[in-house]
């Protein structure tokens, strides 16, 4: 078999690490079959391979072209040979396919033949094979919508109309069925029209940039006028096509074209009444958030908070525990310098959910989740809590308004159309709040689509409605606006208020290419002799390291923790060791720690001498060579586990987690090892 699911679980964790790298798809380090996982999808999607056949060269094409062809795997000389080439003019082509992911190696059985040889795995193969077949037989673009769902597998088809709403029944859906919804769904401009509100805003700037074409776009164009990653341009065009709206098209010589069937294409909007316009300002007295990732850095703050308070914060609860207020009071930027608004707690608290960094019944995640989560930087924390907050079905940020009682809001659909409404603001231009809310509304308005119910209150007026949405707008953008970084807000020379976009707010709604970063040279922090550490180049992994041991004292810019006697036993209590602490203060120093700080942590450690108790589970096997698999599957699931006189594994229990749920979890894991978990009968006298 030379599936390619096998082919990457072989690979190498740096080999695997050169494919994630030009696919640019983040992987966690942890485990190789996971991260072949991550990879398999994206290396067998057709949206991708095509991307990526534009982006390799003239002679790598026709490497991968041949390969797919021939009808067994060649060696360097019988490759070359095909392709009339000289060997070595081959293999550099072969190098960077292999590194890629395109092509995988083997060693031929036979004896009389050790020569290594090239092979394009069967995914890969045939699709690439299909992607050959489309280039013969191009769309114009101006077929019926039936004709572009044809061309698709079954598979494809059925994920597609699934995409779309459909119920989707295994081997029970025919493919006619799903291509009648699917047509049915896409002829719905209504329906359409609500889903192209909801997209991403990578997604919905390249829908935006295709709409302004007359003819298909060559697929290299929007990436480079835009600005866009890869990785990014992939997952907005995979978006696209999963909604149906875009298919692959090609010119003359085959190159690839980003299409949007004429019957797909928005429109002319009938005239109507113009929009009000927005009035700008200048001479603005702001005060900017110190830091334009601040939500991301205080979701951090207070899940360390809640982690060292052992508590739950329970989806239903406005506020975290008190143990949790105390401990952040003063240290979350948005408030600063005093306590956050109640309203900020609710959405940190509802987005923590919504992420997966605090369960359903209100405790921390566990550590391998937030482990995942740190491997972002804040910028992408950035995106995926914007993300988050417009799924949100109710308005956390809002929840003081007295005015959202029986409005019947459809909030994701309104959080959809505010940062499409925003996208018309310049970053550099301040503007009269009031006008940019009052044009906000008239876009919503005007849409035909009204994020209200139908009916929201008996013998409303338009004019009730339009006040409404107004202030629905303003307290929005006053809270979550300002919150999540998108706006920022000040007032000009004659006392109004105004608001303008900010660079962090342009990247996330999809108007910058890159997100804003500043320029890193040299260490991440500097530390005195007195404990403290200033964070010169704040990373979320940063941050959440240094709370585990120090203080977080000054916002700053820059921020400032402090390693206290409390803080360091609160470390060691945790199961963090002083050594461990002084070896990560190194690491990013980029020199040993100042040495009066060293000894000062080395006194605190030697006049408190801790000895820290714990729970803990004894495993024990009939043979004791079978408690191996076991070790290691506990260990990869984060439990802290000890092999004890080569006959029983001792594995600590972690703090504050249910007991009997983390028992059901140890039972599942040594089953997983081969092994038949029983309670052990206390011996008799």
């Amino acid at each position: 078999m030379r599936n390619l699911l096998g082919r990457l679980i072989e690979r190498s964790p740096q080999s695997l690490s050169s494919v994630a790298q030009f696919w640019e798809v983040p992987l966690q380090g942890i485990d190789p079959h996971r991260e072949a996982g991550q990879l398999y999808p994206v290396l067998t999607d057709a949206w991708s391979l095509a991307l990526a056949w534009e982006r390799i060269s003239p002679r790598e094409q026709q490497v991968l072209g041949t390969l797919v062809k021939a009808p067994r795997p060649l060696d360097l000389e019988s490759l070359a040979a095909a392709l009339g080439l000289d060997a070595h003019a081959v293999l550099p082509s072969l190098r960077r396919l292999y590194r890629i992911g395109l092509i995988a190696t083997e060693r031929s059985q036979e004896p009389d033949d050790p020569k290594l040889h090239f092979y394009v795995p069967t995914e890969i193969a045939h699709t690439l094979s299909r992607l050959d077949h489309e280039r013969s037989h191009p769309p114009t673009g101006d077929e019926p919508l039936a004709w572009f769902l044809e061309r698709l597998e079954d598979v494809e088809l059925l994920e597609l109309a699934e995409h779309l709403g459909m119920t989707v029944l295994p081997a029970v859906t025919q493919r006619q069925e799903a291509l009648r919804f699917a047509v049915q769904r896409l002829q719905d401009r209504r329906w359409l029209a609500e889903k192209l509100d909801a997209l991403s805003p990578s997604a919905a700037r390249l829908w935006g940039w295709l709409n302004t074409k007359s003819r298909p776009a060559p697929a290299g164009e929007p990436q480079s006028e835009t600005g866009t990653s890869f990785g990014e341009y992939r997952r907005a065009v995979r978006e696209l096509a999963q909604l149906g709206v875009l298919w692959r098209g090609y010119d003359a010589q085959g190159r690839l074209l980003l299409l949007i069937p004429s019957a797909l294409r928005q429109p002319a909007q009938p005239q109507s009444r113009p929009l009000p316009a927005l009035a700008t300002s200048e001479a603005v007295t702001t005060s900017p958030l110190a830091y334009p990732w601040a939500i991301a850095w205080d979701l951090l703050t207070v899940l360390r908070a809640l982690i060292v308070a052992g508590g739950r914060w329970r989806p239903d609860e406005e506020l975290p525990p008190t143990a949790v207020l105390r401990r952040v009071d003063g240290r979350l930027w948005i408030g600063r310098p005093g306590q956050a608004p109640p309203a900020y707690f609710a959405l940190l608290g509802a987005l923590a959910v919504g992420l997966g960094l605090i369960d359903g019944d209100g405790a921390p995640a566990p550590r391998e989740r937030i482990r995942s989560w740190l491997r972002f930087p804040f910028p992408e924390q950035g995106r995926r809590l914007l993300r988050a907050w417009r799924r949100l079905p109710g308005w956390p940020e809002g929840h003081h308004e007295a005015l959202i009682t029986g409005l019947g809001i459809d909030w994701p659909a309104l959080r959809a159309r505010l940062l499409t409404g925003l996208r018309e603001l310049r970053s550099e231009q301040w503007y009269v709040l009031e006008t940019v809310v009052t044009r906000l509304s008239a876009q919503m308005a005007s849409s035909g689509r009204s994020p209200f119910s139908e009916h929201p209150r008996p013998a409303w007026t338009d004019r009730d409605r339009a006040e409404a949405l107004e202030q629905v707008i303003a307290a929005t953008l006053g809270s979550a606006g300002r919150w999540l970084g998108i706006v920022e807000y000040g007032r000009d020379a004659d006392g109004a208020v105004v608001v303008r976009l900010t660079d962090a707010g342009a990247w996330l709604l999809g108007l910058h290419g890159a997100p804003p970063l500043p320029h890193r040279t040299g260490p991440a922090i500097a530390a005195d002799e007195d404990g403290w550490i200033a964070v010169i180049h704040p990373s979320p992994a940063l941050v959440w390291a240094l709370s585990a041991f120090a203080d977080l004292a000054e916002l700053g810019p820059p921020a400032r923790y402090r390693v206290t006697r409390s803080s360091l036993l609160r470390a060691l209590r945790s199961g963090l060791q002083l050594r461990q602490i002084l070896r990560y203060l190194e690491a990013q120093l980029g020199e040993p720690p100042p040495g009066e700080l060293v000894q000062r942590l080395q006194r605190w450690m030697t006049e408190h001498r801790p000895a820290w108790l714990a729970h803990a589970l004894v495993v024990r096997a009939a043979e004791p060579d079978q408690l191996a698999q076991a070790r290691e599957k506990l260990a990869q699931a984060g439990f802290a586990v000890e092999l004890v006189a080569s006959e029983r594994l001792l594995v600590e229990l972690p703090e504050r987690a249910q007991p009997d749920a983390v028992l059901r979890r140890i039972r599942q894991l040594l089953r997983e090892a081969g092994l038949s978990p029983e309670w052990r009968a206390r011996p008799g006298l």
